[in-house]
């Protein structure tokens, strides 16, 4: 690594140490003696450019006017240059105005007054029709060249053929901040960071580089960027001081009288005030370059030139309070290696929003990766150095601590855990200008505070071991899981007043049983614990103290040594395996900000949803108002780089699509808000296999009326179902409901039973619930329907008519009907594509193992696919497979083709006489930089798989990624909105937010009932049909096909917010989890018989009875 701005050859003669380690000065080296003074900074005078690394705080706001405008009242002015077509960014002061800048022809769209409908940005409304206009001549010419469909319209990414025009024309507000940036060139460094060992140590046995991760990385880079500050000013005092030593050296030469010495003593004088100087007129200009740096605290730095590098790498140090007086602190070092300076150039992605042209054959994406990852850098680094302030989750997620957090507790049951609300922000892309999408986000912590005021919180003491206590052993076992792993803060004084202070990680508690199981290399000095006590406080403990040959009591400890009386509190273990270390609970203190990886109980998930619930308004409200501070939005530092955020949310143009009809037997019904109820006299459009033999189960005592009277309601609503049961089971006074499943489904597979239905006490998704499906699933193939009993024998409820309601029983039926390969409802104008019935749709998405400990050697629970395929045009029934792959891994391998080519069989199969020319995939849930892996991946194998099937004529193929989990949402803008605040079901945004080039939008097709609305996000990956079928209408054809799906949803009466191939898939892969106990949550793991958190899975094929089946619903 060479530093910047040396020759080679001196870089390699000036390298240096870092803090306090001895090295060599130019002077020091030709006297052959080594001089401590000269030990960070011996090459700068060789250095060239300066450059920058922390704020010098300076901002305005101006009133400014510009020819041919009118004033504009005072704001805040972002005077950076612009490629010519972006003039100047000006942005209003607050509220939910549009900000239209980056605006060729407008200055800045008027504020909207309270009432006034926004009005998006003229000018980016007008470079979209551009770019939009030329992408489909030049799509035209090609046809018109070649003359070949596949040729055309076979290209990966294509271009968006037009924005679509359908619906009610409306405005949204969009929660994105414009941004402004400089064209400049940026600097980005990796850093490669190592800790300090010894050469021996390095060679001891089973040595293993040190991980520096998680708040101790975090601080490793803060220090950085500290010494790379000082730098400069240290570099000036050293050589200030080579002069002095020289001077003191001539000095004592002539004293001396040695003619030699005097001659060898002036040039180093000479050579150190010439030295010197160099520095003091280096100095300067050194400061201010590395003064402006900013990080993500883990592997980058990003500076506004390049760095002034006097030592690579750059020795940094954290000290610890010692824990004995008289010790010295501990102290750790690190090398932290700056790698090779790699420019990043802002005026390449600004040319890019500007023009929106992507060369030919180009098919990389996203676009800019470098530059969003800087600009993200630049406009997070605020946030992240609040290292003890602010809790940052992931790269996008910033949660505020202290007095600014907004926290809500979910200790409703046994561990010690908060919701806490913070902020999503990412900065995308879009036409004509650059986008910062901000967002409310909610987030799972651990509980912070004093261990004391937890344990009382949560009523956990010391106890014994014994039959009373076993319940309780199960809920503090589990408290002591939930805190393994979490950093505390220990404080204590010593036996001379000091106060010490240390952050260690809490190993769990103190259980006996435990404990004295592990083997111990102690011998006869192993750690005692008092006989008939289970979970063990300070008194229970006794440990080897070898300076008074003998085992003490922790308590005692303590309390001789610290002067420190404790409380009869549950002991922490902070030490592994045999080097045990305990603390009383009176000294440690749980540390903030720590997200909790857990998956949550059913009890944590309500309380959770319930705090992360909040209208629309309210998310917009707290965007506005708050983010900007927290988020440090108006931080100088960010004007020294060339960044600003605007201070508005985005205005954007939307539509409303018309709901289409829905239809049954006895004719349409009247659709409201996308939702609809199933009347008195409509009946499933088709039944499914009659169900000859079923059984009930109830774990809760129920009138055998309320079971008749729920099979009676199906029955009218033409489901084909035998009015009694062949087997009925009462498992209400059995404890151990879950081992009772195993007899129960031999009996009814013995006598042939179709279905078996269970009426739960509560709703379960638990052990219980994964056993019952695993079993009818994968063991006997029985379809089984699990039930609340409140649903059929609900409680009186005052001026209500007693017994279920008829909508509840009808929901429960059309899921039966569709597990026994029925259709519930139609639409009553079929989608124009399915005409003919040429047409399959599919879906496939992967689940992963999530809030679990993996494994590092990979040998975790598998990520789960599920994959479903229409059969015919009434696309009613949505057969699946399911298999497993590696864990984590997202994109499919090559077992892919041969399921594929199993649903285009199934089709086939259903569709004699008929020739499949289209499919239609939805590929749920990938992330934008994995597109071009889909297609390089997974789009062969779909290829081969229809090859395979139609060899002469293969199919063409539409692959739409469809994903549920980004962060955009909309606002109401001009009145246009639902009971709940949300934008109207059917609304449609494809611009405004969008790259004009890319193919893609946004859209909520369902009524949201609580919170705020997220809408769907597709984009297409490939597209054989559509613009060779429709043309210029294609994105409507799309957008209009996508929709309607979504009142195709067979289990609901309502439209749903992703359209079925994928919502049906998403089904697929949760059912699946269901079927491995290594899945199981907090709630139901310790009843599964065999359930691990870790391990390879058990696989669990879906059995053949019900392979071509929905029985996932």
């Amino acid at each position: 690594m060479l530093l910047a701005g040396l020759p080679k050859q001196a870089a390699q003669t000036r390298e240096i140490t870092c803090a306090g380690a001895n090295s060599f000065s130019p002077l020091a080296a030709r006297r052959g003696a080594s001089s401590p003074l000269h030990h960070i900074f011996g090459a700068i005078h060789l250095l060239s450019e300066p450059a920058p690394l922390a704020p010098s705080r300076v901002s305005r706001t101006v009133s400014k006017s510009h020819a041919g405008k009118a004033a504009v009242s005072p704001v805040s002015v972002v005077d950076f240059c612009f490629p010519a077509q972006l003039p100047l960014a000006v942005y209003p002061t607050g509220g939910f105005v549009p900000n239209g800048y980056f605006a060729p022809a407008v200055l800045h769209a008027p504020a909207a007054a309270p009432g006034q409908t926004p009005e998006p940005d003229t000018a980016i409304n007008a470079l979209e029709n551009q770019v939009v206009l030329a992408q489909w001549k030049e799509l035209e010419k090609t046809l018109k060249q070649k003359g070949s469909t596949k040729t055309l319209f076979g290209e990966n990414l294509p271009a968006r053929p037009a924005f679509g025009s359908q619906g009610q024309s409306i405005k949204v507000w969009a929660n994105y901040f414009g941004v402004a940036a400089k064209p400049i060139t940026l600097y980005k460094y990796g850093l490669k960071i190592t800790k300090v060992i010894s050469a021996e140590d390095r060679k001891a046995k089973g040595f293993k580089e040190p991980e520096i991760r998680g708040r101790r990385l975090q601080l490793v880079v803060a220090n950085l960027l500290e010494v790379l500050r000082a730098g400069p000013e240290q570099a000036m005092q050293t050589a200030q001081e080579e002069v002095k030593l020289a001077e003191q050296a001539l000095k004592q030469a002539q004293k001396a009288s040695d003619q030699n010495a005097i001659a060898t003593a002036k040039e180093d004088v000479n050579e150190a005030k010439e030295y010197a100087s160099l520095i003091e007129k280096e100095s300067e200009a050194a400061k201010k370059d590395n003064d402006v740096v900013v990080s993500e605290f883990k592997s980058q730095i990003v500076s506004l030139k390049e760095l002034r590098l006097y030592h690579n790498p750059v020795r940094v140090e954290l000290l610890e309070d010692a824990l004995e007086d008289g010790a010295d602190p501990r102290r750790d070092e690190f090398d932290v290696e700056l790698l090779q300076a790699v420019p990043v150039n802002l005026a390449e992605v600004l040319n890019h929003v500007a023009s929106m042209t992507v060369p030919k054959d180009d098919n990389v994406f996203p676009r800019h990766p470098e530059e969003v990852d800087v600009l993200n850098m630049i406009l997070g680094f605020r946030p992240r150095s609040n290292i003890d302030g602010v809790s940052v989750v992931g790269s996008s997620r910033f949660f505020p601590l202290g007095s600014d957090a907004k926290i809500q507790e979910l200790t409703v049951d046994w561990r010690p855990l908060i919701a806490a609300r913070g902020f999503f922000q990412s900065t995308r892309l879009a036409t004509g200008r650059l986008l910062l999408n901000t967002q409310v986000t909610h987030g799972v912590f651990r509980l912070s505070g004093r261990a004391t005021d937890i344990f009382e919180k949560l009523s956990i003491q010391p106890f014994q071991s014994n039959v009373q206590n076993y319940r309780h052993m199960k809920t503090v076992k589990a408290f002591s899981k939930c805190m393994s792993k979490v950093r505390a803060l220990v404080t204590f004084k010593t036996a001379s007043g000091r106060e010490v202070k240390r952050v260690k990680t809490i190993e769990g508690l103190v259980f006996a049983s435990e404990l004295s199981r592990r083997r111990s290399n102690k011998g006869t000095n192993a750690d005692r614990f008092t006989t008939g006590w289970e979970l063990c406080g300070p008194a229970h403990v006794q440990f080897w103290k070898a300076d008074e040959n003998r085992h003490v009591t922790v308590k005692e400890h303590f309390e001789s040594k610290y002067n420190l009386p404790l409380k009869n509190y549950p002991l922490l273990n902070f030490g592994r395996g045999d080097n045990t270390s305990y603390f009383p609970a009176e000294v440690v203190e749980i540390l903030p900000g720590q997200a909790a990886k857990l998956k949550l109980t059913g009890k944590e998930t309500t309380e959770m949803l319930d705090f992360a619930c909040r209208s629309p308004f309210s998310n917009a409200e707290t965007l506005v108002n708050e983010s900007r501070q927290q988020m440090g939005h108006d931080d100088p530092l960010l004007q020294q780089l060339g960044v600003s955020v605007s201070k508005s949310l985005l205005a954007v143009h939307a539509r409303i699509l018309a709901q289409p009809a829905v239809t049954y037997p006895s004719g349409p019904v009247r659709i409201n808000r996308g939702s609809w109820n199933m009347s008195n006299d409509a009946r499933v459009s088709k039944p499914g296999r009659k169900i000859e033999k079923w059984a009930c189960v109830t774990f809760r005592s129920i009138d055998a009326s309320k079971i008749n009277a729920m099979i009676n309601a199906w029955q009218g609503m033409g489901i084909l179902i035998n009015g009694s049961p062949t087997l009925q089971e009462d498992l209400s006074k059995h404890h151990d409901k879950i081992h009772e499943m195993d007899r129960v489904f031999k009996k009814c597979n013995d006598n042939g039973v179709q279905l078996i239905i269970f009426i739960l006490v509560m709703k379960e998704s638990g052990g219980l619930y994964n056993r019952i499906k695993t079993l009818g699933d994968c063991v006997y193939g029985i379809h089984t329907s699990c039930i609340v009993a409140k649903q059929v024998d609900p409680p009186p409820r005052p001026g209500k008519p007693l017994g279920a309601q008829p909508g509840t029983l009808a929901n429960i039926g059309i899921k039966v009907n569709l597990k026994f390969g029925g259709v519930n409802h139609k639409l009553s104008n079929n989608i124009d594509i399915l005409k003919g019935g040429k047409t399959m749709f599919v879906g496939y998405d992967v689940t992963h193992p999530t809030n679990m400990d993996i494994p590092k050697n990979g040998n975790g629970p598998p990520s789960l696919v599920g994959l479903v395929s229409s059969v015919d045009s009434d696309l009613g029934q949505w057969p699946s497979v399911t298999w497993e792959q590696a864990s984590k891994q997202e994109i499919l391998g090559e077992v892919l083709e041969s399921h594929f080519a199993s649903r285009i069989g199934l089709w086939q199969k259903n569709n004699k006489g008929k020739t499949l020319e289209n499919i239609v995939i939805y590929r749920d849930g990938v992330s934008e930089s994995q597109f071009s892996t889909v297609l390089k991946d997974e789009l062969p194998l779909i290829r081969k798989a229809c090859e395979k099937q139609i060899p002469k004529t293969p199919p063409n193929l539409t692959v739409i990624v469809s994903v549920k989990r980004h962060q955009t949402r909309f606002y109401p803008a001009d009145g246009n909105k639902v009971k709940s605040g949300n934008v109207m079901n059917g609304t449609v945004v494809d611009r405004g937010v969008t790259q004009a080039r890319y193919w893609d939008f946004y859209l909520t097709a369902h009524d949201a009932l609580k919170g705020t609305a997220r809408p769907a996000h597709y984009t297409v990956l490939l597209d054989e049909i559509f613009r060779p079928r429709y043309h210029k209408e294609a994105a409507n054809a799309l957008e209009k096909v996508t929709h309607e799906l979504c009142y195709l949803f067979g289990r609901a009466t309502k439209a749903v917010s992703i359209c079925p191939p994928a919502y049906y898939a998403d089904l697929v892969c949760e059912r699946a989890r269901a079927h491995r106990p290594e899945y199981a949550g907090p709630d139901d793991a310790s009843e599964m018989s065999g359930s691990s958190s870790t391990g390879p899975a058990r696989s669990r094929e879906i059995h053949e009875n019900l392979r071509d089946s929905m029985y996932y619903i």
